[in-house]
């Protein structure tokens, strides 16, 4: 699922920390080691945005064994511990599934600020940017045994071995696709794992569907705030519903039904609490006539049913990340046996509809769940926390970070949702503080 990008946490007991690795030795392209990393066949300027700011210390690309059975390459980036000698070694996983380098400023920015004592890899999955991105259906047809849960926390825990060994005790962090993946590697490798930072995601399938309903319930909540919010709202979608709701098209009148906007505006406002507070007055814009910002929000309803566009990297476009909504996160059996509970606002049947429109070349590829909770908890330290208007249900989320952990601390957010709150920067300072003190010893 493509969101913003979100980070916030509260603290966790420190629990103790690993000494010092020695830094793998490395030329200006890759670590030596026994085993993975090879060298290199992109240039970083090749695999980064044009916005990322930091540069890597070292890249390269690392040779894993997939799901398969087949070996592919995993591309990385690292960015030495500010404060030498480094203590250890802390890998960020990307959300979405996407690009890394949708994370660099972020990852970067936190190891400034939080762990400047650590290490900080970043990589590509296998199917996006320079990790041989799948842009073709027939690719990912043959492929696709490398895009479960655990083929990717395979993935994860050789290159993790390539760069300190097996006997040496890593961090991870990482949000949304990244917190559940996390989740993934903590229970199936909790013995190479010191502390993971996990926040707005879970550790199992099911929350993609229970968010629908708690964007409906998020509309009484605006409504509370925003009186007469609800009824406007209402009058709108009864437009779309009997066909009189008409935006300009490059000059022409195209008619918005109503489940095209309903899904339209769960993809624009579910994941962005800033996005959330400017509903009430963009559909009071939209009885006066307004329509432009609804013209954008069909936009991007029907954007997400066509496939990525053929490009050379750096791109975050991969048809790995529908695998990931149609095949692990909503798959053909949920939907068809996906509660209709009431809402008030948003048909339910609208959203399993338009999955199925969306999912029908990739249902045949089969389902593979997102299950990380099965079997006892583990001693792992987590952190998490997810945004009290985010997608996941909180009750719901801590019990089963709690069925994974025995070392959890868990913290819903006030008034952010898939993202840092509705002012960023702010919520960026609040989660440095708490990484900083969860993850132990830093810099002087």
């Amino acid at each position: 699922m493509k969101t913003p990008l979100p980070l916030a946490l509260l603290a966790l007991a420190a629990c103790h920390h690993v000494d010092a690795a020695p830094a793998p030795k490395a030329t200006s392209e890759t670590p030596s080691t026994k085993t993975a990393p090879v060298p290199r066949a992109h240039s970083t300027a090749e695999c980064e945005a044009k916005t990322t700011r930091a540069k890597p210390s070292t890249s390269g690309e690392a040779t894993v064994v997939g799901g398969d059975g087949k070996p592919h390459a995993l591309y990385w980036i690292k960015f030495d511990a500010k404060t030498q000698p480094a203590r250890a070694t802390l890998f960020y996983l990307a959300g979405g599934p996407l690009s890394h380098m949708n994370y660099t400023n972020l990852a970067t920015a936190f190891q400034r600020v939080a762990f400047p004592d650590l290490d900080l890899v970043l990589y590509d999955y296998f199917g996006f940017n320079c990790s041989s991105a799948i842009q073709d259906s027939a690719v990912l047809g043959a492929r696709f045994a490398n895009l479960t849960m655990p083929a990717m926390a395979r993935d994860f825990i050789q290159l993790k071995r390539a760069f300190v060994g097996p006997d040496r005790k890593v961090f991870v962090m990482g949000g949304s696709h990244g917190a559940m993946l996390g989740a993934e590697i903590v229970r199936d490798y909790p013995m190479e794992i010191e502390k993971a930072v996990l926040f707005s995601g879970d550790t199992e399938s099911g929350w993609l569907d229970d968010g629908w309903f708690r964007f409906d319930r998020l509309m009484t909540k605006l409504d509370a705030a925003h009186p007469g919010f609800a009824s406007s709202l209402t009058k709108l979608l009864e437009s779309a519903e009997a066909g009189e709701l008409v935006v300009d098209k490059d000059g022409k009148d195209i008619v918005v039904d109503r489940a095209t906007l309903e899904v339209g505006l769960w993809m624009a406002f579910s994941l962005d609490s800033a996005a959330q507070a400017a509903l009430p007055a963009l559909v009071a814009t939209a009885e006066k006539g307004e329509r432009r910002w609804i013209a954008n929000v069909r936009n991007a309803a029907l954007a997400l049913l066509e496939p990525p566009s053929v490009a050379a990297p750096p791109t975050e476009t991969s048809l790995v990340t529908t695998f990931h909504r149609c095949n692990v996160w909503f798959p053909r059996s949920r939907r068809a046996a996906a509660p209709s509970a009431e809402t008030r606002f948003f048909r339910h049947d609208s959203f399993v509809r338009y999955w199925n429109t969306l999912c029908k070349e990739y249902d045949p590829l089969g389902e593979f769940p997102l299950q990380a909770t099965e079997g006892p908890p583990v001693s792992v330290p987590v952190l998490s926390w997810i945004g009290d208007q985010d997608t996941f249900d909180p009750a719901t989320t801590r019990a089963h970070w709690s069925a994974l952990t025995t070392s959890l601390s868990f913290q819903v957010m006030q008034g952010w949702s898939h993202d840092l709150g509705p002012t960023p920067s702010a919520g960026f300072l609040r989660a440095a503080d708490v990484v900083k003190d969860f993850l132990g010893r830093h810099g002087s």
